[in-house]
């Protein structure tokens, strides 16, 4: 999740792809990713989730980034108990959501919006074995934390073992790690 307004103070600049090649290792939060997918090419996960535009484009920009760089993709583990309460609490609302995303599709100038409702309620947990067969098959080194991503990401680099981290979650800084890319600066390219 991070650390609300933190970004606002941290320094950023544009990414360009060819500046991470000066990285041997990067490790990359992998669940940030999986939530941001979910949204791409235009929502398409909601009329189909076999849609596989958002695993291409993933596919298209770590393939580019590969080509310089070692990369471990970090996947999420077990939610933590105080977390699941949330989570739980969140997915009572589903069925109503569905309800109204369903009467917002009917609705020629609100049908984005309908299937953005409906994205919201496609499960990372669905979208994560595919993205972890498409890792292996191109090689790609990946691991599963216990917990959450972030610290292991966090562990991972003050340890020396990855050269960077490309994720949104400020927690990182807090962790001290120093070579954090935001995945919206990469997008940017």
């Amino acid at each position: 999740m991070g650390i609300s307004g933190l970004m606002k103070i941290i320094s950023t600049k544009r990414v360009n792809l060819s500046d991470l090649s000066k990285f041997k290792v990067i490790g990359i939060d992998t669940s940030i990713w999986l939530h941001k997918c979910k949204y791409a090419d235009g929502c398409e996960l909601a009329n189909n989730i076999n849609d596989s535009g958002w695993l291409n484009s993933f596919k298209a920009i770590f393939s580019e980034i590969s080509k310089t760089s070692s990369l471990v993709f970090v996947f999420d583990g077990k939610t933590p108990d105080i977390k699941l309460v949330e989570h739980n609490n969140r997915r009572n609302g589903f069925d109503k959501m569905h309800e109204v995303a369903l009467k917002l599709l009917e609705i020629p100038q609100m049908k984005h919006e309908g299937k953005r409702m409906l994205v919201k309620l496609i499960e990372v947990s669905d979208l994560s074995s595919k993205l972890q067969t498409m890792i292996d098959e191109q090689g790609w080194g990946r691991v599963s934390a216990d917990f959450e991503a972030d610290t292991l990401l966090a562990s991972m680099a003050l340890q020396g073992k990855i050269d960077l981290i490309i994720t949104n979650d400020t927690d990182l800084v807090v962790y001290g790690c120093e070579n954090i890319v935001s995945l919206f600066l990469i997008l940017a390219f």
